[in-house]
């Protein structure tokens, strides 16, 4: 009888333990929905901005793999915020510049507009309760293998960068991670991505891919794209007054352990104790994902020596 009852006790302390986690869980959720969530857990925010095929991708993997990460791939959120012009039927990328290319942009000052300027007062904090008590949930629904309170979401927005002011308007606190990638890849690796036969057409249902006749102006819409959300990214970073970081996809692909050890000190997180490595080595285990990915990328996603952009 006596050697039954820590057995009991064990399962008693198994129970009581996954009771609490589970109402934890739902006062963290009820937090969420009701937008009571704290100024720390907004530190804990970490915004990938630059430009898509810029290795977002990669990064976010490499990210992924520690164990206080929770990784959020694409929300979309920068391109509810600002859908650009140059995407409209009829509109040339040309003819548009950084005051007008999106279409937040060109009624910013329109009164009847729901993100106007006149009344960013009003809809920035909202906006900033909405992204907090969303990715307070995620990180609930969706957590990390350490504590709440040790856990960094990590959100990938490259196709939304052009709406980083806004976001990080929103989140002062958050940390805003700038992927810098030279514009010539990034738009040859877009090209490369979308034309006939190419795994977006086998990936989105609907899409055909760029015809051949077609490629010059989406190549010149590309460049424009990528000039824009370079330079609203840049100007959010400037400004930013919480921890940011720039890191170059040049710099990432020629030496990524070290600058993911840089990245890693940033954002204040130490390498997983099983990814430690003995005294002397690089301090990084080998990972899977210590080189991009060549699965959808073409052979010209790949740095030529010394190519750089001054932005």
């Amino acid at each position: 009888m006596a050697a039954r009852v820590p057995m009991r006790g064990r399962f008693s302390r198994t129970r009581l333990t996954t009771l609490v986690g589970r109402v934890r869980a739902a006062w963290r959720l009820r937090a969420a929905r009701t937008g009571r969530v704290s100024d720390d857990f907004e530190s804990r925010l970490v915004w990938i901005f630059g430009s898509p095929r810029s290795g977002s991708t990669w990064l976010l993997q490499l990210l992924a793999e520690h164990e206080a990460v929770v990784p959020v791939n694409e929300p979309l959120i920068g391109q509810y915020l600002g859908p650009f012009l140059s995407d409209f039927p009829g509109a040339v990328a040309s003819d548009l510049d950084a005051s007008n290319f999106t279409l937040s942009r060109i009624r910013r000052d329109d009164r009847a507009h729901i993100f106007s300027a006149e009344f960013s007062d009003v809809w920035i904090p909202l906006l900033g309760k909405l992204l907090r008590g969303r990715y307070l949930a995620h990180a609930v629904r969706y957590p990390a293998r350490v504590p709440l309170s040790r856990t960094l979401v990590v959100v990938k927005e490259p196709n939304g960068s052009q709406s980083a002011d806004l976001i990080m308007a929103a989140l002062p606190r958050a940390r805003l991670l700038f992927l810098l990638r030279d514009g010539r890849d990034v738009v040859d690796s877009e090209l490369a991505a979308n034309i006939e036969g190419s795994w977006v057409t086998k990936e989105f249902p609907g899409f055909a891919g760029i015809a051949k006749e077609d490629r010059l102006a989406f190549v010149v819409q590309s460049a424009h794209k990528w000039l824009w959300r370079t330079e609203v990214v840049q100007e959010t970073f400037e400004a930013h007054h919480g921890p940011k970081y720039l890191v170059r996809y040049e710099d990432l692909s020629r030496d990524p352990k070290n600058e993911l050890r840089s990245l890693f000190e940033w954002l204040e997180i130490t390498p997983n104790a099983h990814e430690r490595s003995p005294a002397g080595s690089s301090g990084m285990r080998s990972t899977r994902f210590l080189k991009p990915s060549a699965g959808r990328r073409s052979s010209s996603e790949r740095p030529s020596p010394g190519c750089g952009v001054t932005v």
